[in-house]
């Protein structure tokens, strides 16, 4: 069987970590068949050596591809690629924080607009809150890092403790939640989303490079602090071809 020679190169930014800069390294080599299906890599301490990584590293990067679907591991055979599919469709997988904040990490949140609003009517609605509070909000564009087109709109209201942090950094490459718990010191206990359809009106269209008219879903994440407080609102809008969401359901009993 076929195995994968030849080191990674990382052309990512030092802000990402190294196992999600390997693994976008691997993940586009396997999505323009550069790592064809049905590869079986090379045992850990060889592809650890070959790409100068430690083993942690690797694993991390290749526990992440088994999350997007993209390889296999099969005791007593090894870890094999299973998916050679070219589309730039994002999978998400969010079952965790964890995984939320892995999403942002590998990820661009470039801004192009911020400032602070006083929530009124339904947007006090919206965010819970007193009518004539202060939120900072940001708007700008998500795209898988090195990616010539975006995969999504991002719109975040959070406290305004956070406005100096977050005018600091563009774009950011970090989930915002994570940001929150350091500069307010309070903790996100729960993290509600909820997923709808939408159709692309004519200025989010153009702003995405997508068509207005065009379906779409919008995920709504509400962060909650243990009383029940509203800590960060983030809507994000992404078109329908550059979106799944994939879940994966176990047999407990089995």
């Amino acid at each position: 069987m076929e195995t994968a020679t030849g080191p990674v190169q990382d052309n990512s930014s030092a802000r990402t970590p190294l196992y999600l800069a390997l693994a976008h390294d691997l993940e586009g080599r396997i999505r323009d068949g550069r790592l064809p299906l049905g590869l079986l890599l090379p045992p850990e301490p060889d592809l650890a050596a070959e790409f100068g990584v430690s083993r942690h590293t690797l694993r991390q990067a290749i526990q992440r591809l088994r999350r997007l679907g993209l390889v296999s591991a099969k005791k007593g055979v090894g870890t094999t690629i299973c998916e050679a599919d070219a589309s730039s469709v994002r999978r998400f997988v969010s079952a965790s924080r964890a995984d939320l904040s892995e999403q942002a990490e590998g990820t661009d949140f470039a801004i192009f607009e911020s400032g602070f609003v006083r929530a009124r009517g339904a947007l006090a609605s919206e965010l819970a809150c007193r009518p004539g509070r202060e939120w900072f909000t940001l708007k700008g564009t998500r795209s898988e890092i090195g990616a010539d087109r975006p995969m999504a709109l991002d719109e975040v209201y959070v406290d305004p403790r956070l406005a100096e942090t977050l005018k600091a950094m563009n774009p950011i490459r970090q989930a915002i939640f994570r940001l929150v718990e350091e500069v307010t010191g309070e903790r996100i206990a729960e993290i509600r989303q909820t997923i709808r359809p939408v159709i692309l009106g004519r200025p989010m269209a153009e702003v995405l490079n997508a068509q207005a008219g065009e379906p779409a879903l919008k995920i709504t994440r509400s962060y909650l602090s243990p009383g029940g407080r509203l800590l960060e609102l983030s809507h994000q809008t992404l078109p329908a071809d550059r979106f799944a969401y994939t879940t994966v359901l176990r047999d407990v009993t089995a």
